[in-house]
């Protein structure tokens, strides 16, 4: 992943950088620059599951927890944490079409409900060139034909000058589990490695329907 510098007085930071929310990015010491366009990403709070069978349907969290509780920490498969961790090492500038963007991740999920309309930037930045992207909800969804799957919500926003939204696109995306749900911890670091890899497979194939999207669908 090509690597922008952000120059903040006689400081450079590597991206991707961590946010620190909710505060807005500190203003640069004089005679600082910074970068021409910035992409900032959220997590979704955690995992959901959503289970669909034959008698039973839309049963939700039921393969996290399965009447025992969580002693297996399912719940805890993929946090915001992991969630960052895993999409930091890919190329999302390029597949954003933002090539030279900085990545600014925030540690902490946006609220369910943002107060203030919601067509105005969600940080402090000015940066003339800006983007959003979302990851809104990541859930597990077992069907009894097809299986299990690790399905994502996302959504992008991109912005001109001010908080003018040039592009706005949401999507799905899914990938499919095998090991997931574990069932013995000795499985638990190969059913987050999948999750993890399933996850990145998600945002690149949501950031390939943006790409093929119509104009006058984002």
């Amino acid at each position: 992943m090509k690597q922008a510098l952000i120059l903040l007085g006689a400081w450079s930071v590597a991206i991707p950088v961590f946010a620190q929310d909710p505060s807005p990015p500190p203003p640069l010491s004089a005679g600082a620059t910074t970068t021409a366009c910035e992409l900032h990403i959220w997590p979704s709070p955690g995992l959901e599951s959503m289970t669909e069978g034959w008698f039973r349907n839309q049963t939700r969290n039921q393969a996290l927890h399965d009447g025992t509780g969580d002693p297996l920490q399912l719940t805890d498969a993929l946090g915001p944490k992991m969630q960052l961790d895993a999409i930091a090492t890919l190329d999302l500038a390029g597949a954003f079409e933002l090539g030279g963007a900085q990545l600014i991740l925030h540690s902490d999920p946006l609220p369910t409900s943002t107060p203030g309309p919601a067509v105005l930037r969600r940080t402090g930045s000015t940066a003339p060139c800006y983007a959003e992207f979302v990851i809104r909800r990541l859930v597990y969804a077992k069907n009894a034909l097809a299986g299990g799957a690790l399905q994502g919500f996302f959504t992008l926003r991109v912005f001109g000058a001010g908080d003018i939204v040039t592009h706005r696109f949401a999507s799905t995306a899914d990938t499919p589990l095998m090991l997931f749900p574990w069932k013995a911890p000795g499985d638990a670091e190969s059913g987050r490695n999948e999750l993890r890899n399933a996850l990145r497979t998600d945002v690149l194939a949501f950031a390939a329907y943006w790409r093929k999207a119509p104009p006058k669908q984002r």
